[in-house]
């Protein structure tokens, strides 16, 4: 299950919601119980293991070591 983020048009009001697949009629704000939300795109964070090598920068302008197209050095 998801945790999604939402603005309520009405308030401004920013909440994040669980959202079950079989929940019926949707979110709520629970500032002003409007029903007029936007989903927003949350940023999540990433935890390096420990140990691992610190990225270095790349040729590309990229950096090596955080997975992904890395340069060779």
């Amino acid at each position: 299950m998801p945790i999604i983020e939402f603005r309520c048009a009405s308030c401004g009001s920013r909440f994040e919601e669980l959202m079950r697949s079989a929940e019926p009629g949707g979110p709520v704000c629970p500032s002003c119980s409007g029903k007029d939300l936007e989903r927003l795109f949350s940023v999540f964070g990433v935890q390096v293991a420990r140990g691992s090598e610190p990225s270095s920068p790349c040729e590309d302008g990229g950096s090596c070591g955080m997975g992904g197209g890395c340069c060779r050095h």
